[in-house]
């Protein structure tokens, strides 16, 4: 997939996705060759990683409770930042500043204590494009 592109990840319901998205946020850094720790920028709204070849872009909006917030913050610029990954999580918020193309994952609990489910919504034209690729990376791990 080719830069720029965001990904937002915001829970459904109750959900607490603390550690569900720490651990996918981390995954994601490793496959962009970042090896610095990943650590969760709740409380300094952003964070950025060099990767190998991009730059990792994470956001935690969790604690803004108005979009002039964002605004205020720049948050835009940074999403709109063509050289790397945005990873925006808790984003609802958000929604307004984003990009036209992006995909969003919700998370939400499984059936059982440790499963964990997520859906995915492609907005855009790049990411309609993308999605059949999305679907098929996904397949294996696909409930059925």
């Amino acid at each position: 997939m080719s830069p720029p592109f965001s990904v937002f990840l915001t829970p459904s319901g109750k959900f607490d996705p603390s550690s569900v998205s720490s651990t996918l946020t981390s995954g994601f850094a490793r496959g962009l060759g970042v090896t610095d720790q990943v650590v969760s920028p709740t409380f300094t709204i952003s964070r950025q990683y060099d990767g190998t070849a991009l730059t990792l872009n994470h956001l935690d909006v969790y604690r803004l409770d108005h979009l002039q917030e964002a605004i205020d913050l720049g948050l835009s610029e940074l999403i709109d930042d063509d050289s790397g990954v945005t990873l925006i999580e808790w984003g609802d918020v958000v929604i307004p500043t984003l990009p036209a193309d992006f995909l969003e994952v919700r998370l939400a609990y499984g059936f059982d204590d440790d499963e964990r489910l997520f859906s995915f919504h492609s907005v855009g034209a790049h990411w309609s494009a993308r999605r059949h690729a999305l679907d098929e990376v996904l397949t294996p791990w696909q409930a059925g």
